[in-house]
Order: C-alpha cells, then structure tokens, then sequence
C-alpha cells in the first residue's frame, strides 16, 4: 500500500528538487516547475487516515483578480471545471486560485506510471488555464473569450513531455496499455465503488 515515503522514492527517481514541509502534522512534498505560463508549487499531500492523495497547484497570487471581476474568474473556473475529467479549480476568500486532483487509494496502490500521468495533467491543464485566468481576473477579456483559448487544441509536437521541458525532470514518452490499466485501477479501486453494469444505459 502507497505510504509518503513511496511519495518522496517516486519524486527522487524522476530527480526532482523537492523540500518537505509539516502543517498541522500532514507532511507535504513542494516542488518547483517552470512551466510556459509561469513557475509554479506543485503541493503533494498524502492522508493516510482518509486513504487519498492530493495532487495541488495551490495559492496563485499572480492570478489574483480585481475585485470587480472574481465574478468573471469564478465563472470561468466553473466552465473549466466542467470540462475537467479529473480535477477541479477553485478561488478562496483572498482570491487566490488554485488547481487540485484528488485520489482515493484507500486499499490499493499508486503505481509509478501513475503518479507520472497525474503530476503531468495538474501541470499541464494549469500551463493551459493560467493565461486565460489571467486575462478575465484582469478585466482584458471576456469569460467566452478566455474558455475557447483555454480549450483551443495546443500543438502536440513533443506533447510526450512535460510542460516546462528538460527543466520539469519528467520526460514520459508514450502512455503504454499497462498505465492506463493501472490508472482504471486505482480509480476503481477507490472508497466509492464504481456503478454496477445493469445501471449504465
């Protein structure tokens, strides 16, 4: 079963520079990607005692909105997070914005290629929100405007890799049939069961 330190063994392997940190006794691993819309702290937490992972791009001040528009971001967030297979976006009471994914793995493992997918589609749907937050928190334009460039398809030469580079540490080739089954997996495996067949239509 996942523990923290399977955390720390998988983030050594891949040569990422990480620190540790302690809040109210949930260690935290924090580390650094410089990603083409800006750098960013990716925060991953582990709770043993729930049996999830919380993969988080947390507190973006540089995306902090002028009052008269967190109407507009917030709108904006929710359109994105309709569109979101996984994760969700969210804006706090200071107005920061942040981007988290949370997996139940109570009972069950976290494979390696796993890990590497999910660390690399948090920054990847970040890099691609971040602009168009950016521009309606600044009243430059329209939510409309801001959700068809946040969802416009991206050029996909060297799209293998993640989104910063060399620099990121992470360079994970093709998605392999084994990762997708690991990642149905851990999905599946978690809490909450997945719906019998005789429900689906």
């Amino acid at each position: 079963m996942l523990a923290f330190e399977g955390l720390l063994e998988y983030m050594e392997r891949d040569g990422l520079r990480f620190r540790v940190e302690d809040h109210d006794n949930v260690q935290v691993i924090v580390a650094l990607f410089v990603l083409d819309s800006g750098t960013v702290e990716l925060r991953v937490m582990y709770d043993g005692t729930e049996g999830i992972v919380i993969f988080a791009v947390t507190g973006l001040p540089l995306l902090r909105p002028r009052p008269d528009h967190e109407g507009d971001v917030a709108r904006l967030l929710l359109y994105l997070n309709r569109a979101s297979l996984l994760g969700a976006f969210s804006l706090d009471a200071d107005g920061d914005v942040a981007y988290d994914v949370t997996l139940p793995l109570e009972g069950t493992e976290l494979p390696y290629g796993v890990y590497r997918r999910i660390v690399a589609s948090v920054l990847e749907t970040v890099d691609r929100a971040l602009p168009s937050i950016a521009a309606v928190g600044a009243g430059q334009v329209a939510v409309e405007e801001a959700m068809r460039e946040a969802m416009a398809p991206r050029d996909t030469e060297g799209a293998a890799a993640l989104p910063g580079g060399s620099e990121s540490g992470l360079d994970l080739g093709p998605i392999t049939q084994a990762e997708v089954a690991d990642f149905h997996r851990a999905l599946r495996s978690g809490p909450v069961p997945p719906p019998a067949e005789d429900r689906c239509p």
